[in-house]
């Protein structure tokens, strides 16, 4: 559309239904003597690769000075899947493992695992990434077993716990870990359990995660790792400060799924663990 002194006397825009089933809304203008003040229109993107165009308007007194179109295409959009591994008796025990304790999944994980598989088996992963820990090879072996292309990397492994890991938690334990997250809450990321990794170095190695997440080709996408990378995880994505991870909650297979269109990231599950509610897994409980 090309505007000069005059205004848009009909602009009628109609709904698309992609090829996928998605709606796209549809908006009908009408306008008279005057112009359209402040009328801004969003893209919607689709999961099927369809581009829909994100409309801005700009108007004066009269008419529509500055039509500008611009496209976001969902060439580059990504559903991903993040989840936590599944329980191990260390999690049962309430003993701190962090990235020094390589454990198995008990029983109860090994359920969670296949019942995220049975609910999650449809989606088509096209790649899994998992740490460097055989809790999280674990809780994805079914998507392994289809032969879906699996990538290991350490920057998800659990956050280093240091002198902690391997113990049970204690009172003095405990009164470190919380002034650790009042340390980060007052900005200090270097602040660390003894000997363990600080909010710096946990925020970068999943940053370096993050930016190759972002050139993936892949259009959906899983991700397997642990308790407080996942918090740390959430942040980059949502680029808040590393004192937000204590906004979000972690459950052994919860799930937290994001659309990635190329820019932001936009959370449509958080801790989701509607897929563990099976016969099978109450069963091992």
């Amino acid at each position: 559309m090309r505007t000069g002194s005059t205004v848009l006397h009909h602009a009628d825009w109609k709904y698309r239904t992609t090829p996928c089933g998605l709606e796209v809304p549809f908006h009908i203008m009408r306008t008279g003597s005057t112009a359209l003040h402040h009328a801004d229109w969003k893209y919607r993107t689709t999961p099927c690769g369809l581009e829909v165009p994100h409309y801005t308007m700009r108007t004066g007194s009269t008419a529509l000075h500055h039509a500008d179109w611009k496209y976001r295409t969902t060439i580059h959009m990504k559903e991903i899947y993040f989840i936590r591994h599944g329980q191990t008796d260390y999690n049962k025990r309430r003993i701190i493992q962090g990235s020094g304790i390589d454990s198995d999944l008990n029983e109860v994980g090994q359920a969670q695992a296949k019942a995220f598989y049975d609910a999650y088996k449809s989606v088509g992963f096209e790649v899994v990434f998992i740490s460097a820990l055989k809790r999280t090879q674990q809780t994805v072996v079914h998507f392994i077993d289809d032969k879906i292309l699996t990538e290991e990397w350490k920057q998800l492994n659990e956050m280093g716990w240091g002198d902690n890991e391997g113990k049970a938690s204690s009172e003095a334990a405990h009164e470190t870990y919380k002034n650790m997250i009042a340390s980060w809450g007052r900005g200090d990321f270097d602040a660390s359990m003894p000997n363990g990794e600080s909010a710096r170095q946990l925020v970068s190695r999943l940053t370096e995660f993050v930016e190759h997440l972002k050139t993936r080709p892949e259009k959906r996408i899983l991700v397997c790792s642990h308790g407080r990378a996942m918090l740390c995880l959430l942040t980059i994505l949502n680029n808040q400060h590393p004192r937000e991870m204590e906004n979000y909650e972690h459950s052994n297979v919860g799930l937290y799924k994001v659309i990635f269109d190329g820019e932001t990231f936009d959370m449509i599950l958080e801790n989701d663990t509607k897929h563990l509610e099976t016969r099978e897994v109450r069963q091992e409980r």
